[in-house]
């Protein structure tokens, strides 16, 4: 999995153009949110890319997925658009979470098929992430 840390930081300096609005406030504060936990998923991700996944290190991945959407769902946002836009990441984030946590059960059960199943549709969820990202940045740079 590669950083999705790039795409939501292009959008932070936009957001100290203009006025404050109710919408650039939001996306300032989704950004920050994001990219915190990002970081460290992505640091996870990054150590194990080069292994073959181990349970223990889904169960991590799984929690630092879950830990991001709470992070996501506290946030008081105001903007209807990032609103839903955020509803959307935050029900891939809860999907990525289960999956990662059906593979961390799949290897730890010896159950090849189902480890290896999971993992499949683990990396088709989090593939979404870069169309989610892309409406976020659009919801975000819109004057």
């Amino acid at each position: 999995m590669r950083s999705r840390l790039v795409p939501l930081l292009l959008v932070l300096p936009l957001l100290s153009v203009g006025c404050r609005s109710a919408r650039s406030e939001d996306c300032r504060q989704f950004v920050v949110t994001v990219n915190e936990r990002l970081a460290a998923i992505d640091q996870l991700t990054q150590r194990t890319a080069r292994t073959v996944p181990n349970a223990g290190d889904m169960r991590e991945l799984s929690q630092r997925y879950a830990e991001l959407g709470q992070r996501v769902a506290a946030l008081k946002l105001r903007s209807p658009e990032l609103v839903q836009s955020a509803a959307s990441y935050r029900a891939m984030v809860a999907k990525a979470s289960a999956l990662a946590g059906q593979v961390a059960a799949a290897l730890d059960a010896r159950d090849a098929a189902a480890a290896l199943k999971a993992q499949a549709e683990f990396g088709a969820v989090v593939e979404r992430e870069d169309q989610l990202v892309g409406g976020i940045n659009s919801v975000c740079r819109a004057p």
